[in-house]
């Protein structure tokens, strides 16, 4: 995956957390840091692919990682990063490592399941607003096995907070997740889903529209 896609990316999860969730949390996030690290390194615990480095982080491991800054970088295993087909689960990652700066940046408990509050927001407001397909030529399809799989990370968090809980029964509704988690490439995606305007019609989608496709659009003329 190209890194101007990646700072493209980041800049929409800014974006996001400088509007606010549906939970009436907001943050400025400064700009984020992208380091790619061999795989052969320690990077987290459960083979984690991606980290976002908070001061508890960086005092564990800088010494490993002098080009580290904290509460800046999301480190990513080169490996994940330079997989083919895999595009869904990096966005995937970095959206929700950048939800872990969001909840820095926020003043929130830095807990899972804040971090994928974020993550579910930021992945259907870039659905929605077409940038997945724009940007990364994203399939629905690739985003509904996203979704299926990261379920079981969801709903083990769900009970703690339910704000959580209502976004992914709205996700499960949206994309019919009712099948065992299973990831697709964009070879093997199929027809696409129609686009629900209704999801999340609560929220003040105008105005976020307008700033998202503005900042979208002026990043895309410098390329």
């Amino acid at each position: 995956m190209e890194l101007q896609k990646i700072e493209r990316l980041l800049l929409m999860c800014r974006i996001k957390a400088m509007i606010g969730l549906g939970n009436k949390t907001n943050a400025f996030i400064p700009r984020l840091k992208i380091d790619l690290v061999s795989s052969s390194l320690f990077l987290g615990v459960h083979g984690n692919p991606a980290i976002f480095v908070n001061k508890v982080t960086y005092r564990k491991l800088n010494k490993f990682y002098d080009s580290w800054i904290p509460n800046v970088t999301i480190a990513i295993k080169e490996d994940f990063f330079n997989a083919s087909n895999r595009d869904i689960q990096i966005i995937g990652a970095i959206i929700h490592e950048a939800g872990h700066a969001f909840n820095v940046y926020a003043g929130l408990a830095n807990t899972e399941a804040n971090a994928y509050i974020f993550e579910i927001e930021v992945m259907m407001m870039l659905y929605h607003k077409n940038i997945l397909a724009a940007l990364f030529d994203i399939k629905d399809k690739e985003i509904q096995s996203y979704f299926n799989a990261r379920m079981k990370y969801f709903k083990m968090e769900a009970n703690s907070d339910p704000y959580l809980k209502s976004l992914i029964n709205r996700v499960k509704v949206r994309f019919q997740l009712s099948h065992e988690p299973k990831l697709v490439s964009s070879e093997s995606s199929g027809k696409s889903l129609q686009s629900d305007s209704s999801f999340f019609k609560q929220y003040v989608w105008g105005r976020e529209s307008r700033i998202v496709e503005r900042s979208y659009t002026k990043v895309a003329l410098v390329n």
